[in-house]
């Protein structure tokens, strides 16, 4: 919820032809895929690569066709996805990068420490997770933010209290129901 916010700050304050990108994922505990490092990858890449698959004679474009022309019966390596990221962020004046939930990927540390390599000094990257050793260790030489639990956990409250509140399909549900759906959430949320 709040990544949600942040990104929608975000891409309001920016926009394609201001020579910026914005790309983000969502880590779903859910999808086996979406929990791989080079699915993320791969993800981050080809928003970044948006804004040229219009532009036929833009640079970039020509090497990126000659490139998948020679490696399209192969899946690209995660350091390929990084220097090809790193690569496209050069035509940009800034670049954000956002994930959510790291602590859901199936291997954590290896997609922070490629989130680390993809960094330089036109490429923001904020990374959300609960509090876990092995991506503190990971992003350990760059700025970090802990939020305070009880604070995240009141946000969370509030957002659910007005779904069930204001939601047309929520409002018919017994103030019961809804009370013990409230208490699952906040229970299953664990901060996040």
């Amino acid at each position: 919820m709040m990544t949600c916010s942040i990104i929608e700050k975000v891409s309001g304050l920016w926009n394609d032809s201001d020579g910026t990108a914005l790309t983000f994922f969502y880590c779903d505990g859910n999808g086996k895929e979406k929990k791989e490092s080079r699915y993320i990858l791969r993800s981050i890449f080809r928003q970044l690569l948006e804004p040229f698959c219009a532009d036929s004679k833009h640079p970039l474009r020509a090497r990126l066709e000659q490139f998948y022309r020679a490696n399209k019966y192969r899946s690209l390596r995660a350091s390929e996805l990084v220097a090809w990221i790193k690569s496209i962020s050069q035509t940009f004046k800034m670049v954000s990068i956002i994930i959510d939930g790291l602590d859901e990927c199936s291997m954590p540390s290896e997609i922070a420490s490629l989130l680390v390599k993809c960094s330089a000094p036109n490429i923001r990257i904020l990374a959300t997770s609960r509090p876990a050793g092995e991506i503190c260790d990971e992003f350990s030489k760059l700025p970090q933010m802990e939020l305070d639990y009880a604070l995240v956990q009141a946000d969370i409250d509030t957002y659910i209290d007005s779904h069930l509140t204001h939601d047309r399909g929520l409002q018919k549900i017994k103030s019961s129901f809804k009370t013990e759906i409230k208490e699952k959430l906040l229970k299953e949320s664990q901060g996040m």
